[in-house]
């Protein structure tokens, strides 16, 4: 009961983009006292705390327990491919980063985040979209293609003329 109320709290925190207090009371719950279950989406808060506070490495070291306990959940390996990729985008640590890992490092992880998840669930149009955009930033256009057309969903994401240019040749067929 405790732990669950510790996680009711730290996911308030974490909505109220409170990151810091949320991943103190995350810590404080007593993952061997909980099912795998609880424990992986424990793991994804932490992770996503750890994101949002700049902290790429131990994001992505939360990230790789929760798949440990949920290795079909498309959500976590979304989440952290999306976290690569703001790394990436962020220019106050880019540089550093890139520097770091390598050019397009952060890029090609998150093309294998995406590529986890879509083992798991290939028909998540999700993995399919940014796969297909990590794909487009890192120059590889004809597999940023392959990637869109499996794209289901017809929503904008992101600001890929590419996908744009898919999305509209596919409608009209």
């Amino acid at each position: 009961m405790k732990e669950a109320a510790l996680f009711s709290k730290g996911k308030t925190l974490y909505i109220d983009k409170r990151y810091k207090s949320a991943l103190k009371v995350f810590s404080l719950i007593d993952v061997k006292n909980i099912g795998n279950y609880e424990e992986s989406i424990v793991h994804h808060y932490r992770a996503l705390c750890f994101a949002r506070l700049v902290k790429l490495r131990p994001s992505m070291e939360e990230f790789e327990l929760a798949i440990r306990f949920r290795p079909n959940d498309t959500k976590i390996y979304l989440d952290m491919g999306k976290t690569l990729y703001f790394f990436y985008e962020k220019n106050v640590v880019r540089d550093f980063l890139l520097s770091l890992f390598g050019k397009k490092n952060l890029l090609q992880k998150a093309v294998k985040c995406f590529e986890r998840g879509l083992l798991a669930e290939p028909q998540e149009s999700d993995l399919w979209y940014y796969r297909g955009y990590m794909m487009e930033l890192l120059g590889r256009e004809g597999d940023a293609k392959k990637s869109y057309k499996k794209c289901k969903k017809r929503e904008n994401y992101e600001n890929s003329t590419l996908f744009e240019s898919i999305k509209t040749s596919t409608m009209s067929k």
